[in-house]
């Protein structure tokens, strides 16, 4: 295996990134000397928009600080009693009413419980996308806004833990969803957006749906809890090459990650996602059965449609188009 002279801080720490003006910005360091690399040399966790990465070449590149790693600490924690406060009312939620446009009202109360949507008055109202994981602790959760016709999100986001005012809170994100991933479960499917997760569950309720909610949270330490299982991962559009890299890593180290091609091979913008395609959903297994029966049987059709059927993930049966 190839050693390489520098390294990316693996830390929490950020520096301002000389492209975006961001403090987005993760500097080298020399495994030689753990000192960091001149400023300028690093990787914008931006990836979309902004890009900007620089590799530093010879010794010439060092600065004069010296890294020092911060101590390691715990992960801190929020109250699982404030995720059951927040489901409590979803009046102001801009995002529960556009779940509630798109489907009936059986649907939308399954996603809130699946996925512990919560509200919060943030931005005159927004949705909570908790954080939880296999062992059902609470990480944090993204406070987002969104317009409740369109779907689309607005510029309103920010996180539970800031909200709360947490002293000293060591944030240690995991995957939306994560919670799903219970005994039994043998394969996942993984997006970068949380609300294209809670849509396409509706859409294959068979799969469990994760979300990273970044394209750089796509990594090693976020994606362990799921090594032995079947992982297909659908990266945004032109984000399939960064996925892939992360996959490839993961898999030489024993897991089994698929990255899907679909969003490259689609005439779509860059960023877009599954939830921008149209018509390349596939039905669920039972209503492939049903459609199957149906087509033996016309009046089956009739009956979902006056009975108000649903299948046992508590989803509305599709007639076949």
């Amino acid at each position: 295996m190839k050693n390489y002279r520098y390294r990316l801080d693996e830390t929490s720490k950020k520096y301002r990134c000389p492209s975006c003006n961001k403090i987005r910005f993760v500097r080298y360091i020399d495994n030689e000397t753990n000192r960091l690399a001149d400023e300028i040399y690093g990787r914008c966790d931006r990836e979309v928009e902004c890009d900007y990465f620089r590799y530093p070449k010879g010794s010439s590149t060092l600065s004069s600080l010296e890294f020092k790693p911060p101590p390691i600490k715990k992960p801190s924690f929020i109250d699982t009693e404030m995720v059951t406060k927040s489901m409590s009312s979803h009046t102001i939620n801009p995002f529960i009413k556009f779940l509630k446009l798109n489907f009936d009202d059986k649907t939308v109360d399954w996603l809130i419980e699946r996925y512990r949507l919560g509200t919060s008055k943030k931005f005159g109202g927004s949705v909570v996308f908790w954080q939880i994981d296999t062992y059902g602790k609470v990480r944090t959760g993204k406070v987002m806004n969104y317009n409740s016709e369109t779907g689309k999100r607005s510029n309103g986001i920010t996180w539970a833990h800031k909200l709360i005012n947490a002293p000293n809170f060591e944030l240690r994100q995991c995957l939306f969803g994560l919670h799903l991933v219970t005994k039994g479960v043998t394969k996942v499917a993984i997006v970068e957006s949380e609300k294209t997760a809670i849509l396409f569950s509706v859409k294959r309720p068979d799969i469990v749906w994760l979300a990273t909610g970044s394209l750089s949270n796509f990594s090693k330490k976020l994606l362990e809890p799921l090594k032995g299982l079947v992982v297909k991962a659908f990266p945004d559009k032109g984000c399939y090459n960064k996925w892939l890299e992360v996959a490839n890593a993961c898999n030489k180290d024993g897991f089994n990650i698929q990255v899907s091609k679909i969003m490259e091979e689609t005439e779509a913008d860059k960023g877009a996602d599954l939830a921008d395609i149209k018509d390349t959903v596939s039905y669920t297994d039972e209503e492939v059965k049903f459609h199957a029966l149906a087509k033996i049987n016309p009046t089956l059709n009739k009956l979902v449609k006056t009975f108000d059927l649903h299948d046992k993930y508590g989803k509305k049966l599709r007639d076949h188009k």
